[in-house]
């Protein structure tokens, strides 16, 4: 078994009350029966102690109970101990903290899966326009990060006159509609087999 030091709010209350007793004098801090403050606060710690000893004797004959009551022995309970060097650290509270590394399988990664026979993305003028001028200003620019390269191609193209726009929303039609008849025959050609 572990030792489980936690503070109740009476504990923390009494503690409270022997810091101010050590800080003022024991005379001025008469109890009205005569003892003082910090022969109360003792005999308050004993009283506790008692009820404690009561309640681990019971717990243990009712642990003795059932153990009897279904077989269980000293040396199958052994198996299910462990270190305290083992168990992790505990908070202010009595409640198991855990840091650093957490416990269990790691979770795998989610492949995206892709489904066979599925069309591809169509192509828009700006996606065009993306593949073709990104490599040159990145040949350009090479110690640009590629998020602000990125952010200045998408300028350009937002700055760029309605007529340039429309060629190259002309140019991914016309690559679309390529890209549709190669993957017909590419369907046809594997529906065959």
């Amino acid at each position: 078994m572990r030792n489980v030091s936690s503070f109740t709010m009476a504990d923390q209350s009494m503690a409270t009350i022997f810091s101010v007793a050590a800080a003022t004098s024991s005379s001025s801090l008469e109890c009205t029966t005569g003892l003082s403050l910090l022969e109360s606060m003792v005999s308050y710690l004993r009283k506790e102690a008692v009820l404690a000893d009561e309640k681990a004797k019971r717990l243990r004959k009712q642990a003795a109970e059932i153990a009897k009551e279904f077989g269980i022995t000293d040396e199958s309970q052994k198996l299910y101990e462990m270190d305290p060097a083992e168990l992790p650290p505990l908070d202010e509270k009595g409640m198991p903290k855990y840091k650093g590394k957490k416990r269990g399988p790691k979770p795998k990664a989610r492949k995206r899966k892709v489904k066979a026979g599925r069309q591809k993305r169509k192509h828009t003028g700006y996606t065009l326009f993306m593949q073709e001028t990104y490599p040159k200003a990145k040949i350009e620019n090479p110690d640009l990060p590629p998020k602000a390269l990125i952010s200045i191609m998408a300028k350009l193209w937002r700055n760029l006159a309605a007529g340039g726009k429309r060629e190259w929303k002309e140019r991914a039609e016309t690559v679309n509609s390529d890209d549709t008849k190669d993957d017909s025959d590419w369907l046809c050609s594997v529906q065959t087999f």
